[in-house]
């Protein structure tokens, strides 16, 4: 415990980050988060459990050594999601007072889903380094609701219905594997259907989460 809490207080978050986290949440809870993720990866890959007591402590000595590593790495992570974060939101708000509210309202909601007060141990790494990603194609959706918003909203509402379909899942005691894959893949749904030059982690389109949504909605 003294250890992580020792790694916790070293970890590189700059001020940038820290002044787009204060925001969302506790500065000391993001730095117990981090090293915890870190501690659960590290843990997973040595998945042999030990046998004996001399084993055990070898193991438990050798994660001690990598941890304070594996954790700096995730906080790299974390601080450029978060400094992208702060360069992102001022970017998502109408140019006229009253113009097209609910468009900039599900932007910066998006916002809100993408950056949770768990952050530091939820989202997985390989979905943080898609974060940049994310981020321009929503100012690009910002910039083009100025010239047409009402086919900015026609892509919009067909992207909330599937989330309000899968926060309804959520709820319920859906395949939690399943349901995290449709979170991310409907993220990729919105680059495809609001900035598609960006390019996409996967193949995606409505028609792919329809149908993955009705299966999970039949179980």
């Amino acid at each position: 415990a003294d250890l992580r809490k020792r790694i916790a207080r070293q970890l590189p978050i700059d001020a940038k980050a820290q002044l787009a986290w204060a925001s969302i949440g506790s500065l000391d809870q993001l730095r117990t988060d981090i090293v915890a993720h870190a501690l659960v990866g590290l843990i997973d890959a040595d998945r042999a459990m030990p046998r004996t007591r001399s084993a055990f402590q070898t193991l438990a000595a050798d994660i001690a050594e990598r941890l304070g590593r594996r954790a700096n790495e995730r906080a790299l992570r974390v601080n450029a999601a978060l400094v992208g974060q702060a360069a992102t939101a001022p970017m998502l708000s109408p140019p006229l007072r009253g113009f097209a509210v609910a468009n900039y309202d599900d932007l910066r909601a998006q916002l809100r889903r993408l950056y949770p007060s768990d952050l530091g141990r939820s989202v997985p790494d390989e979905r943080l380094a898609d974060y940049p990603r994310y981020l321009k194609a929503m100012v690009a959706r910002a910039e083009r609701i100025q010239r047409d918003p009402r086919k900015d909203q026609e892509r919009m509402l067909a992207v909330q219905d599937f989330e309000q379909r899968l926060a309804r899942l959520l709820v319920s005691a859906s395949s939690k594997t399943e349901t995290d894959a449709l979170r991310w893949l409907i993220e990729e749904l919105r680059v495809s259907l609001f900035a598609q030059t960006l390019g996409t982690r996967e193949p995606v389109s409505e028609k792919r989460i329809e149908k993955r949504l009705q299966a999970l909605e039949g179980t």
